[in-house]
């Protein structure tokens, strides 16, 4: 499993857990998701954020 996969499915968890009705209403596993994008700064800062939020763990960008 590559890390897309890994983050969609802890995306789809996460929803999952949360919103249960919208889950499945939203065809479950097949619920259509944005991409993750990491060729630009900001879309690799979202990645890893993402997938830091999603496994359980706080995380927070400092900007200085």
């Amino acid at each position: 499993m590559n890390w897309k996969e890994r983050l969609r499915h802890l995306k789809l968890q996460d929803i999952k857990n949360k919103f249960a009705a919208y889950y499945k209403d939203g065809e479950g596993d097949n619920m259509i998701l944005k991409p993750w994008n990491d060729s630009t700064t900001n879309g690799l800062k979202k990645c890893i954020m993402d997938f830091l939020s999603l496994s359980g763990h706080y995380c927070n960008r400092i900007n200085t």
